[in-house]
This record gives structure tokens, C-alpha cells and sequence, in this order.
């Protein structure tokens, strides 16, 4: 039986932008959905331990874990690895431990040795929403893929052929291969998670809609706030629950201006801002929501609609390309810059007058594991 193959992935776990942790999670268990004789042996290569527990819940059966941090071990080994990669300017420690392994997904230049290497860019936001970055902002996120175009022995993956399409429009003389992996979500299990304490924590009264988004200014808070603005002289009853990390490095006043247009139009008693919250809790005021709601001007590929679709819950939705691409039922679409059809839409949510519908997602997940497996042994 031939040797099973050896995958390295790198791994950091950030709130400041936790899709990108949730990528790597919904990745391997999209893998433990694969008969075990075709899963890869998994190699998670980390630099601190935030997070590392989210990937141990998983069980994934053949994986091990390689702390890439040079300061870290018993003393004498910290000295020989400083000592090492001064002389050579390279961790040999961790070019044994990575051996025998062919790929890694997220690589970078302390790799070389590494055959394959597979690069996730989620989108190209920057190149479709210039006004939205610094000039340095827009150099440090362009720069991967610019490079990635440039490199014979890289793959590319992105999360939809919208995105793709972005790709072949700036970068047209690319090198690298492309793989397009739509990505899907596992969801943990969040059964223990007592909704009715949460109703109380944060003092839902009413039926209430969630829109679970970082608050960057592409996302397009405002929106609903201004379509919030305009239900409420119907005085309709009902919360709209905003989760997410409150803070925008590109703009920081972003948030504030929020909660300032709050204040201004007193919708307090219509807005619950409840912060970066525990996966699970926001899983549960999810499945619980009468509605999610997504107006974002621009996305890869949507963690927030992924999962909708495997709880099965109705999305009001931007309409823009890469959301066509993704959901086609369970759904409204509307111009994300136009809060008044927002409104409307929620006013028909609000009235029970949409229709949904119950699918299987688990072969979303299983399709998603196929085609991760398929890219590594298109290259060997």
C-alpha cells in the first residue's frame, strides 16, 4: 500500500480576522470527511498556542503538531536552533521534522525545501475597492498574490470563480496553477448552549435577526442601521444582533460612527451589539435568528452564508457576483446600496412571507474534501 501522503499547514489564530482560522478548521474537517485510506497525514505547523484546541476538537486521526517558534523547548535546544538558523539561516530542527512532506498549504520562504506550495488569497477586494485602503494597506495585501502569479512551483486556491475571474483580470500573465476549493463549513456542536440565558445576557425580547461580520467598512453595517432607521417608523418590532470584532484598523473611527448613528436616531432599542463572541454562542443566536443578514460590498467567498446554508436559515443577502455564485435558495437578494430595499426585505421576513427550504449540507462538506485531496494529487 503506498505511504500516506504528508501535507504541512500553517496555523494562526487571530480574532482581529478569525475567517482565516476557520478556514484552516473547516479544511481538515472537510479532509476527516474522506475514507480514512485516502485521508493525507496532517503536519500543523504553529507559533502559539491560541486556538491550537480548536483543531484538537476535531479528532482528525493522523495529525501531529510542530511549534515553529525557535524559543521555544528545552534550553539547550533553543541554543543549538539560534545557533543554527544564524549559520545557515534555517531551522534544521524543523527541515527534519518536515521530511518526507511534499506539501504545505500557506507556505512561505522559510520552506524552500517543500515541493508544492499553496497559497489562499480570499479575495482581491483591494484591486476592486481601492478607496477602501492606504496605499501601504493595498501593497501588503496585493503583494501575495503578485508573487504567488509569479512562482512555476505554486497553487493558487481560491474560494470561488468569481474571485478567479478577479485573478485572471490583474494578474494575466500568472505562472502559478489555480485551484478554485468553495469552501464549506463544519460547525461545531453548540447543543449545551442554553438559549434562553442568552436571551437574557443580551436582552432579546423580541424576534431578532443576526448579522455576524467584522466590523470592517466593506461590510456594510450602515446599511442595516439605515434600514433599521426606516422600520422603525412602521414601529415594527423586532432586534437585529450584530456580532463581531469591533474594530477596523483602516479606519478606526468605523466603528464609532456606528454607534454614534445609534445614538443619533435612537435605535438602541432596536440594536443589540453583542462583540466577538464564543463560536458556539453565535452558532446558537444563528439557529435561533428569524433571519441572517449579509451587505457586504465585496466577499471571497462568505463564512457567514456558508453557515446559513448548513443551519438551513434565510439570508438577506447583497446582491453582488460572488453571492449569486454562492447561495440560489433560503434567499433575498438586495442592492447593498440601497438600505430602503433592505428594509423591505426584513419587512417581509418580519411578516412571514418567505418560503424556506430544508437540504443535506453534509455533501457540501464532503465535495469541499474531494476537491482539497484532488488539487494535492494533481501535483504529484
Amino acid at each position: 500500500m503506498a505511504s500516506r501522503r504528508k501535507i504541512a499547514l500553517t496555523y494562526s489564530y487571530s480574532e482581529n480576522w478569525i475567517a482565516g482560522s476557520y478556514y484552516v478548521i473547516n479544511l481538515i474537517k472537510a479532509l476527516n470527511q474522506l475514507q480514512d485510506i485516502s485521508k493525507p497525514y496532517l503536519i500543523i505547523l504553529y507559533h502559539s498556542l491560541d486556538g491550537l484546541n480548536l483543531i484538537r476538537e476535531i479528532n482528525y486521526p493522523f495529525i501531529s503538531f510542530v511549534n515553529t517558534d525557535i524559543t521555544r523547548g528545552a534550553f539547550p535546544v533553543i541554543i543549538i536552533k539560534k545557533i543554527t538558523r544564524r549559520l545557515t539561516g534555517a531551522n534544521l530542527f524543523l527541515r527534519f521534522q518536515l521530511r518526507n512532506v511534499h506539501h504545505i498549504f500557506e507556505g512561505n520562504e522559510d520552506y524552500p525545501y517543500i515541493n508544492n506550495h499553496y497559497y489562499w488569497v480570499h479575495d482581491f477586494q483591494e484591486f476592486r475597492l481601492p478607496e477602501f485602503f492606504s496605499k501601504e494597506d493595498f501593497d501588503k495585501r496585493s503583494s501575495l498574490p503578485r508573487k504567488v502569479a509569479g512562482m512555476k512551483n505554486a497553487t493558487l486556491i481560491l474560494s470561488s470563480y468569481d474571485a478567479f475571474n478577479d485573478f485572471k483580470t490583474f494578474f494575466p500573465g500568472y505562472l502559478c496553477k489555480v485551484a478554485v476549493w468553495r469552501f464549506a463549513s463544519s460547525l461545531p456542536d453548540f447543543s449545551a448552549i442554553d438559549f434562553k440565558k442568552l436571551k437574557v445576557e443580551f436582552k432579546l425580547e423580541k424576534p431578532f435577526f443576526i448579522c455576524s461580520n467584522q466590523f470592517w467598512q466593506h461590510k456594510n453595517h450602515m446599511a442595516v442601521l439605515e434600514a433599521i432607521l426606516l422600520l422603525k417608523k412602521k414601529n415594527l418590532s423586532f432586534h437585529v444582533v450584530f456580532t463581531g470584532k469591533n474594530f477596523d484598523h483602516r479606519n478606526p473611527q468605523y466603528y464609532n460612527g456606528l454607534e454614534t448613528f445609534v445614538t443619533n436616531n435612537q435605535l438602541e432599542q432596536w440594536t443589540r451589539f453583542v462583540g466577538f463572541v464564543d463560536r458556539k454562542v453565535q452558532l446558537c443566536l444563528s439557529q435561533n435568528a428569524i433571519s441572517y443578514i449579509q451587505p457586504s460590498f465585496f466577499e471571497g467567498w462568505s463564512t457567514t452564508v456558508e453557515d446559513a446554508k448548513y443551519l438551513n436559515q434565510y439570508v438577506l443577502l447583497s446582491d453582488i457576483p460572488v453571492h449569486r455564485e454562492q447561495l440560489y435558495y433560503n434567499v433575498s437578494f438586495f442592492n447593498p446600496a440601497e438600505p430602503d430595499a433592505l428594509a423591505s426585505k426584513m419587512e417581509e421576513v418580519l411578516n412571514g412571507k418567505i418560503k424556506q427550504e430544508k437540504k443535506d449540507y453534509h455533501q457540501n462538506i464532503i465535495n469541499y474534501g474531494n476537491d482539497i485531496l484532488k488539487t494535492f494529487l494533481d501535483n504529484e
